[in-house]
């Protein structure tokens, strides 16, 4: 499988093979798919479909992150830009009048 291309593992000092956790998944998936009648062009072609589809879901996730950021982002302006709206022009502030405004529990300003 080495030689083929569809496992690599690391080599020691003595150039022994080492074989991480990846790697014994990877020889389990392959032994399992060439056990089903698969052979290795199929095999191939699964391995790089599977890795495919990992790689976008962690690109997904990246991007389920950033959206989420953006929209706490977002949150904060229009929290800000409520606080502002409902400050006084003279600048004499009473947070305890603003947060009652905010919470809709009277206070006019």
């Amino acid at each position: 499988y080495e030689s083929k291309g569809l496992v690599n593992p690391q080599r020691s000092g003595g150039n022994t093979r080492l074989y991480s956790r990846a790697d014994i998944e990877r020889l389990e998936l392959i032994n399992q798919l060439t056990d089903e009648g698969i052979n290795l062009a199929g095999v191939v072609r699964i391995l790089d479909m599977k890795e495919r589809a990992e790689e976008r879901e962690r690109e997904n996730e990246k991007l389920r992150a950033r959206v989420r950021q953006l929209e706490d982002e977002l949150h904060e302006y229009k929290m800000q830009k409520k606080i502002t709206a409902l400050a006084p022009r003279d600048g004499s502030v009473n947070p305890e009048q603003v947060m009652r405004k905010l919470l809709g529990t009277g206070g006019d300003l």
